[in-house]
């Protein structure tokens, strides 16, 4: 259990590490006051171009969410059916939502959960990959097919997997997407909105308003 613990400090503090916030800063851009104030690649990706914002989903899957699965994996625990296994990866999760470098600020998670599906479930992944591209293909709704998706997983997981840890991490993944959803905008609105039409923009749309280029080009605030 100690190492396991260690182990879930380690990938939270590796997930905390706003790597797309310093690229920006160095841009002169500060992410938590412009566009939708989120502190990932999205936001980066639109105010400072795709070309700085690939490298940062990379290295967002590849460390952030396969390399804690694949550690713990390798290192403490080769039967992938443990619930411990979904820990440190929760955690990394945890840490880019709430960095610890950012007064508990932070991104999305969803290039983390991405490199997470990839470790644990890769044939999950690949399926609800075809279900999110035929999704938005359909309707050009990301906030949406993303959240469908994990719930897509979540009852795959529960229905065919015989691991406990699949459900686990699919379960997690998605409480703590709908957690920062709910959670991550703390300005005062504009407008009068009904707070009814705000909770379901944040958990359907991940934003206050219906509007996504209002939302995403917002100014300094």
């Amino acid at each position: 259990m100690f190492p396991t613990f260690g182990l879930c400090i380690i990938s939270y503090a590796l997930g905390s590490f706003p790597i797309a916030y310093v690229i920006a800063r160095l841009l002169r851009v500060d992410l938590s006051k412009v566009g939708s104030r989120n502190i990932g690649a999205s936001n980066l990706a639109f105010h400072c171009g795709v070309f700085w914002a690939l490298p940062i989903i990379l290295f967002d899957i590849i460390v952030k969410g396969y390399f804690p699965i694949w550690f713990g994996l390798k290192c403490f625990d080769p039967d992938s059916s443990t619930l411990l296994t979904s820990m440190p990866a929760l955690a990394s999760i945890a840490g880019h939502n709430w960095s610890c470098f950012l007064q508990f600020k932070g991104g999305r998670g969803v290039s983390v959960i991405i490199g997470i599906l990839i470790a644990t479930m890769p044939l999950m992944f690949l399926l609800s990959s075809i279900l999110f591209v035929a999704g938005w293909i359909f309707s050009k709704s990301t906030g949406i097919w993303v959240l469908l998706t994990l719930c897509s997983i979540v009852i795959w997981s529960f229905v065919f997997s015989q691991s406990t840890a699949s459900l686990a991490i699919a379960s997690g993944c998605l409480m703590l997407m709908v957690v920062k959803r709910l959670t991550s905008n703390l300005e005062p609105l504009h407008g009068n909105i009904p707070k009814k039409h705000v909770f379901l923009n944040r958990l359907l749309h991940d934003r206050d308003i219906s509007d996504r280029e209002t939302w995403i080009s917002r100014g300094p605030a």
